[in-house]
């Protein structure tokens, strides 16, 4: 059976070649690890609070984590998850590099390295804000297909790179957690690599994937992906792809909605 990048799909892979979207965003995580940190160009004070929202409401629950490195390993300074006004306060921090790194249920809500010197400047922030979730896919029906997109694998390396190849990941446990709600739902994709919820309610959800391999037995680390199920969204699945970094890709677990699927 022949398997075809969807044409949304096969755009940004080209546009999104991973050297060019780390030499384009000075904040992203490549360029910003714990090693990379310093000098940052975020001030923060000593005493500084942290504050986490989705739709503009406070999120608590959150795992806040403040890390620096000593030179030869990353050292967490604290771990803290928000309050119910989705805020944590951090106090007297002593002058240094640190890189500050917040999630819920596995999905980021944001990192940011900065910097904290004896006498604060003018500039120098009392507070850090981070959004979670505002940036979801919707669709229609929390189910769709799960697939492994590897290179092709004919003798040409330019047809492999522009001629991927996608086979369906079956046997996979995947379950869905509600971040605003106690919701949660459990399911597996079968041969082909489809899977199904059935009904549940709309909302944002948090999709756990856990497989053993992939078709061509390589592993496949787990991962958590952020979806909302909305009955006004265009489309109706879910396309769920765990690739190969190949031919300029980066790579690694992506979730949205499929384009080849009925409206």
């Amino acid at each position: 059976m022949l398997f075809r990048l969807r044409e949304p799909a096969m755009k940004s892979h080209f546009l999104a070649i991973c050297a060019l979207v780390f030499a384009s965003l000075p904040t992203s995580s490549a360029a910003c690890s714990m090693y990379g940190c310093s000098p940052s160009e975020t001030e923060l004070r000593s005493n500084f609070s942290v504050r986490i929202s989705h739709a503009n409401k406070p999120l608590p629950g959150v795992t806040v984590k403040l890390t620096r490195s000593d030179g030869t390993r990353v050292v967490e300074l604290l771990s803290q998850e928000t309050d119910a006004s989705g805020s944590i306060k951090i106090s007297k921090i002593p002058p240094g590099d640190y890189w500050l790194s917040a999630d819920l249920f596995g999905i980021s809500a944001g990192e940011r390295c900065f910097h904290v010197v004896a006498a604060s400047s003018w500039k120098a922030r009392k507070q850090i804000n981070f959004e979670w979730g505002n940036k979801a896919p919707a669709t229609r029906e929390a189910a769709g297909k799960l697939v492994h997109t590897q290179g092709g694998q004919g003798d040409s390396p330019l047809w492999n790179i522009t001629h991927p190849a996608q086979m369906p990941i079956s046997n996979a446990r995947l379950s869905l957690r509600a971040p605003l709600s106690d919701a949660s739902f459990s399911t597996a994709s079968d041969k082909d690599g489809h899977f199904t919820f059935g009904e549940i309610p709309d909302g944002l959800y948090v999709l756990r994937v856990e497989a053993s391999a992939t078709a061509n037995g390589g592993s496949i680390e787990p991962a958590n992906l952020l979806f909302r199920v909305s009955r006004s969204a265009s489309k109706r699945d879910l396309f769920v792809d765990e690739a190969d970094a190949f031919g300029g890709r980066c790579g690694g677990w992506s979730i949205e909605p499929d384009y080849t699927s009925g409206l």
